[in-house]
Formats: structure tokens, sequence, C-alpha cells
């Protein structure tokens, strides 16, 4: 069970401090009249409050100087956090608003409703500041690499970095986000500004000799450079879906500071602030999920045609390494057969004249087109592999042995024939 409090001081706009109504007013503290109006089953310590479904006791205790100008009054609730902060929420709002205040000014004095939900929606600013900021590295890493710091920060900003410590230009680019408050983010987001000098564009490229050899096209080109724009407008608003962010930060920056200078922030600025945050959360998360599936995707891809050229040149070198030592012992053989090719006789089998009419139609029959044929070998990436074979001689060697093969059928099969 959790205890929850607020505390009140009344003060009395017109009181009389005459001495002959001094009487009048010692004791007249407003609350008992004034509890019997809006809340049930009061008592001189409790009341109770009907919340729909349910009916919720409140304790209170009063006190007030003799002259009545000034009063004191606590109240309190036990129950579950959330419970006691809504039932109380409900109280405080009827306390403070309607015709029976018309009489004092009230103060409190200890706020223990927005005290729960000041710590309650904390934990989300805190997420949706953190999440901000990894889309603006998303972003602005993807363009500008280890040069986001120098090409994006403003002079002002920088000034005010230097402030805080971060001098050195790693301290900067790994840091510098995290040492802006929510304001300057959204400065930094949203102040617009000009990428180029304007007077230097009208002196150079607009100058009298130039914008007479332009279209209208062109130098409607040339002014849009000039203009103005803020950071998100260049580097985020084409890329990513997130409604009017620029509105919906200030609102939040209203909220924060009511939480972080604890002041007033009671239950429906807390469910307006945490529909307004989950909102951007979706949004922002669903960003930098697009963002790193267009870079992940890149990068995958790159990596799978890098591991696959790394494996196929492994497996080519593994080939020629392989085949090397049979190379150079079919190169040495063909050497033999050439010499000694007068000498062997073929003991052939007779062969059908069919056959060989049908294997010359098929040899005609396969073709591969010479462009797609360049085209395959232009496309495997072979290893830089360096093998001592004398590539020419091998081809030389193998076509006369073919020829020679050929020749020597033929002239059995004409013999056979005669």
């Amino acid at each position: 069970m959790s205890l929850l409090q607020v505390k009140y001081i009344y003060l009395r706009k017109n009181i009389s401090t005459s001495s002959e109504d001094i009487d009048k007013v010692v004791y007249q503290a407003p609350f008992e009249g004034m509890f019997k109006v809006l809340f049930s089953n009061v008592t001189d310590c409790s009341f109770s409050i009907d919340m729909g479904k349910k009916l919720y006791f409140v304790k209170y205790k009063y006190s007030c100087n003799r002259n009545g100008d000034t009063a004191y009054l606590s109240i309190e609730i036990e129950g579950t956090p959330f419970q006691c902060a809504r039932v109380l929420n409900e109280v405080n709002n009827l306390l403070t608003k309607g015709s029976h205040r018309k009489d004092y000014n009230i103060i409190l004095s200890f706020d223990g409703i927005s005290l729960y939900f000041c710590n309650k929606i904390y934990p989300k600013f805190n997420l949706f500041e953190r999440k901000i900021r990894e889309l603006i590295f998303s972003i602005l890493v993807k363009t500008f690499g280890a040069k986001w710091y120098d090409s994006t920060i403003s002079n002002e900003l920088k000034e005010e970095m230097a402030t805080k410590g971060l001098k050195k230009q790693s301290d900067l680019i790994e840091r510098a986000l995290y040492e802006m408050t929510i304001f300057q983010l959204e400065t930094y987001l949203f102040a617009p500004y000009r990428e180029v000098d304007s007077n230097t564009v009208i002196d150079n490229d607009l100058s009298q000799a130039e914008i007479n050899k332009k279209t209208k096209e062109e130098i409607i080109k040339i002014l849009d450079k000039c203009r103005p724009r803020c950071l998100w407008e260049r580097f985020f608003e084409g890329s990513i879906q997130i409604s009017n962010l620029q509105t919906n930060l200030e609102a939040i920056r209203f909220y924060r500071n009511c939480v972080a200078h604890s002041k007033y922030f009671y239950k429906g600025d807390y469910d307006n602030c945490n529909r307004l945050i989950n909102r951007l959360l979706r949004q922002i998360d669903r960003a930098i999920h697009d963002i790193e599936v267009r870079r992940f995707n890149k990068i995958d891809i790159d990596e799978s045609l890098s591991v696959f050229s790394g494996a196929t040149a492994l497996f080519y070198k593994e080939i020629l390494e392989n085949m090397t030592p049979a190379i150079k012992e079919i190169t040495k053989n063909i050497s033999k057969i050439q010499l000694n090719l007068h000498k062997i006789t073929f003991d052939t089998p007779k062969i059908d004249p069919k056959i060989i009419f049908r294997l010359s139609q098929l040899s005609t029959s396969i073709k591969i087109d010479p462009e797609v044929h360049a085209k395959l070998i232009s496309t495997i990436s072979l290893p830089n592999v360096k093998l001592n074979i004398d590539t020419q001689s091998v081809l030389e060697a193998s076509d006369a042995l073919n020829k020679m093969i050929i020749n020597k059928i033929d002239d059995n099969f004409i013999q056979e024939q005669e």
C-alpha cells in the first residue's frame, strides 16, 4: 500500500481585521462547509468521493490562524500508487475550481499528485530523447560519416559545446548530441540556415556576364540554393515519415520543463504527453528501421558479392594448382606422341558411316554465341595465380594431337571401306 498526500494553503482575499469583527472570523475555516457541497460521507477527519464504479475515502486535517486569514489543509489516501494519484487528482480539481474558491487564493504547498505523474512520465522523456539522437545519428552518419559534426553543427552550437569541455575532435564526434538540451536539439534540427552565401552567388553564378547565359530554370535552381532551409528539411524530410515533429517537439519540451522543474503535472497532462510520446516513438522506430534496412541490405549485398568472389577465386586457384602436374605430364606425353605417331597402329573397330555423319551434325548444332561467351568469361573474377605453364605450347600440341588422331581414324575407316 502507498500513501499519497497533498497540502494546501488557503489565503482569504478580503479579510476584516477590525476589532469588532475579530470574534466572527476567529474559527471560520472554510473546509467543512465546502466538503459537504463537494463530497459525501463527510466527517471531521474524512470524506468520500465517487469515482464511478467505486467509492474512495480520503482523510483530511486542517488548521487556521486566529483571525482566519490563513488556513492549512492536508489530504491523503492509501492504496496503489496509480489509484491514489487518480483519486487525489479528482479531489484537487474539485477543491481548486468552482464558486466556493472565490474568497480564497489557493496555494499547493506540497503536490504529491504531480510528484507521482512526473516520476511516471520521466522514463518516457529519457527514452524519447535517446531515440531522437539515434535517429539523427542514423541519418547524418550515413550521409557524412565522421564529418557529421563539422558538416551540420552551427558555429553558435560549436561555441556552446566548447564551453562544456568538448574540445577534442573525437569527443565532439562522439558526444556532441548528448550535450544538447532538448531545446538545442530542436534548434539544431529546425533552425533554417543557408548552405551558400547569397552575395557570393550573385557576384559569381548570377553576375551580369553569367546570368545572360542561363535559362530561367537554371536561375531558379541557383536561387533555390540560397534559400534558408533547416537540417530536417535537407536530410530527413524526404527520407522518413514523422508528421509535425517540430510542433510535437515544442509540446514535449513544454511538458518536459514542467517535469524537470517540478511544476504542476496532473493526470490530464500525463495522458496527453504519454500519448504524444508513444505516437512519436512508434514513428521514430519505424524510421530508424527503414534506414537500417536500406543500409544493411546494401551491406549484405556487398558482403555477399565479396564472399562469392573470394570463394570463386579460391576455387579456381585450387583447380589450377591441382591441374599443374597433370598438364605438365600431358605436355610430355604429347611430345612423345608427336615423335612416335607414325609407328602407332590402331586396332579400331568398324565404324558405321552414319555415326560419323550424326557426330558431324551434332558438332555443328552445338554453338555458343561469341558475345554471350565473352560476357560470361568477363564476369568471372579469377585470382592472380602464377603458374609455370606454357599455355600456347599446350594448346598447339593438343591441337596437333587431335588432327593426327582424326587423320589416323579416317585412314583406317577408308581402308575398311575399300
